[in-house]
């Protein structure tokens, strides 16, 4: 970060910076000076409120007052908060024979809703032995002269060659 990013102006009392860009990002937008106010959490690049992770500007920044930027990562991306989802046991499913009885209305699929893929159809055909190709014993030959050792492309013989007498 630190080959690539300056910080220039700072007034440490509002947590506020300007980080100046020495070669340009990766997000194809033109080097620049952005503005990083970290008690609002808030950098002109717009990658801090979005992504509610700290950009490499903000990054600068605490590196430049000799703060964790970890204290700026969104408390959903901590690893903790990941623990805590799978910290629940989800009870195992029985066998459908001791499933309690459904009394409610059947759904039903409508299959005029469904889209067809694009493109061109999935083979349902199954491949034996019988389909695999056995190597080309024959070289191959010119589409014009049927003669060996080039292609029609690089034929001598074609009418409008290069190196024709």
């Amino acid at each position: 970060m630190s080959n690539s990013h300056e910080v220039v102006i700072h007034n440490r009392a509002h947590s506020i910076f300007t980080v100046k860009e020495l070669v340009r990002p990766p997000s194809c937008r033109p080097v620049g000076t952005l503005k990083v106010d970290l008690d609002k959490r808030w950098c002109d690049c717009g990658e801090f409120q979005v992504l509610h992770y700290p950009c490499s500007h903000v990054i600068v920044a605490c590196s430049f007052i000799h703060h964790d930027y970890m204290m700026y990562v969104f408390s959903k991306y901590t690893l903790q908060c990941i623990f805590d989802v799978y910290k629940e046991e989800l009870p195992a499913i029985p066998l459908k024979s001791y499933w309690p009885e459904y009394n409610g209305i059947e759904l039903c699929h409508n299959p005029a809703m469904r889209k067809d893929p694009k493109g061109r159809p999935q083979s349902t055909r199954i491949h034996t032995e019988m389909d695999q190709r056995e190597k080309n014993t024959h070289p191959k030959r010119c589409g014009l002269c049927r003669n060996e050792g080039h292609s029609k492309n690089k034929c001598p013989y074609r009418i409008d060659a290069p190196n024709r007498n």
